[in-house]
């Protein structure tokens, strides 16, 4: 496939969040373009790994003490992440089983870069407070996820009780971006408190609204 048959644009999701239509995509589909238009031997599920491995070192690098370099990872991640599925469009290559593998290993990922900050946390002593902030992060990196999925198996579409532009932006590509600022800033614990937020008020509107 040449460079002017791929059409970027073509690659773009309608349901992708601000910072992957703003951020992520300038970059995405550069890389997405670059491995059609040069013939690179990568398959969708390999860029998923790949993403995977990237939000791991991220997890790795809070808990070794390296906020940085661990908010500078997860972002990488993020937009990495974008690839897999422009790949799989860009090829003809989308099946359930690379969306059900992507989605997993975003979960594990999730979880992975919150217990980095966590422990990062914990250094100077891991409070009540800490605590409970990073659980409540923890768990809300899967409720969008998992809403969503439950949605979908009973046939609801939970964005007619809430329209998106009247709720927090929750989706992965805002929390992945949110860990990054995190990152480079050091303000670790707000972040933590900003993810826990988010999500949990996204989740709550769209359940009560959903079931009035």
């Amino acid at each position: 496939m040449q460079e002017s048959e791929l059409d970027l644009r073509s690659l773009i999701k309608p349901t992708d969040g601000p910072v992957s239509r703003h951020i992520n995509r300038r970059i995405s589909t550069r890389i997405t373009r670059i491995i059609v238009t040069k013939n690179v031997p990568l398959t969708p599920d390999e860029v998923s790994m790949i993403s995977f491995l990237l939000s791991i070192a991220s997890g790795i690098a809070f808990y070794l003490g390296m906020p940085f370099l661990g908010g500078i990872l997860a972002q990488i991640s993020s937009i990495i992440d974008g690839v897999d599925g422009e790949l799989a469009r860009a090829r003809g290559m989308m099946t359930k089983r690379g969306g059900f593998l992507d989605t997993m290993l975003d979960r594990l990922a999730d979880i992975t870069i919150c217990a980095g900050m966590i422990v990062y946390l914990a250094e100077d002593g891991l409070s009540l407070i800490k605590l409970l902030v990073g659980l409540l992060a923890v768990t809300g990196s899967v409720l969008p996820a998992y809403l969503a999925a439950e949605a979908n198996a009973r046939s609801i579409n939970v964005d007619l009780f809430v329209p998106p532009n009247l709720r927090p932006p929750a989706s992965r590509d805002v929390r992945l971006f949110i860990v990054l600022l995190g990152g480079i800033t050091g303000l670790i614990l707000p972040s933590l408190v900003l993810l826990a937020a988010i999500t949990y008020i996204n989740t709550i509107m769209k359940i009560c609204l959903s079931v009035l």
